[in-house]
């Protein structure tokens, strides 16, 4: 049975600013936040719970009871009231072919281009690194065979589970 919890990260003054729901490890990452956790563990409090259903509701109160900063009422960063969220969700094998289908062969526009390109500015992993059409031709075959062996390992685990 998994165990899920709330957790909260502390300031260095101790005050919260953000409160959680989870399983694992995800209170103690900041990947898939819009905020880092605090460096120190030590700033992060947690509470399990028997059911999701009581960690949403703790979540749910913690939210209430320290207030959210852009409503004015509080001292969190949260962007919710909490007991949100889709937990364990998956999807089906079929769904992910078919929005894999529906983005081949789409081309950005000159404009997406150059935006995404200011969105990369000051990224130091690619930061002046200039590729020749020869590197970029390499990596767009090797990418591309990689989808396909996945498409085929996809339909292949398809097949397999059709009765």
């Amino acid at each position: 049975m998994e165990t899920f919890y709330t957790y909260l990260w502390l300031r260095e003054d101790g005050t919260p600013y953000y409160v959680g729901k989870w399983k694992g490890k995800r209170g103690f990452i900041s990947a898939g936040h819009s905020y880092h956790r605090p460096k120190d563990s030590t700033r992060i409090i947690t509470q399990e719970w028997p059911s999701e259903s009581d960690a949403f509701v703790a979540e749910k109160f913690l939210i209430s009871y320290y207030g959210r900063m852009d409503l004015g009422t509080g001292l969190l960063a949260n962007r919710t009231d909490g007991g949100d969220g889709t937990s364990g969700y998956r999807w089906t094998q079929d769904h992910k072919d078919k929005i894999s289908i529906s983005h081949q062969g789409k081309k950005r526009s000159k404009t997406h281009c150059r935006n995404i390109s200011k969105s990369m500015m000051g990224n130091t992993r690619t930061l002046g690194i200039k590729y020749s059409d020869k590197v970029r031709e390499k990596v767009s075959i090797a990418m591309k065979k990689s989808w396909d062996a996945r498409r085929a390992h996809a339909k292949q685990e398809t097949k397999r589970t059709k009765p």
